[in-house]
């Protein structure tokens, strides 16, 4: 998002006047995917002098990011990687042996824990 800057420890969002987007509330999309919500209070956007440029049709601003954020911004790194590759070369030649020869469609979560 432009023109704001995140806060990983205080998990919120600043924006370029200074206002602050804190954590709200989570929610789900059309996918049924987890996000979350940030929203900066009412009174900080109604008074900012960039509202009519930022968000002009609403009272206040708003940005919905996923839940897993953190979890991506891992998977890039030089670990994430690495992982990523061990997965493919140990876990998922089974699976495709089970869906492929076997036709498997479905594991029962039961049965494994």
């Amino acid at each position: 998002m432009e023109g704001f800057t995140y806060d990983a420890e205080a998990d919120c969002f600043t924006c370029s006047a200074g206002k602050v987007l804190t954590f709200r509330l989570f929610c789900k999309n059309q996918d049924s995917e987890l996000g979350k919500i940030y929203r900066a209070a009412s009174r900080d956007c109604r008074l900012c002098p960039r509202k009519p440029t930022c968000v002009p049709k609403v009272k206040k601003q708003q940005y919905i990011r996923t839940a897993y954020a953190a979890h991506y911004r891992r998977t890039l790194t030089r670990q994430g990687r690495y992982i990523r590759r061990l997965r493919q070369r140990t876990i998922e030649p089974v699976f495709g042996t089970l869906l492929q020869h076997y036709g498997l469609r479905r594991v029962n979560q039961h049965a494994m824990s």
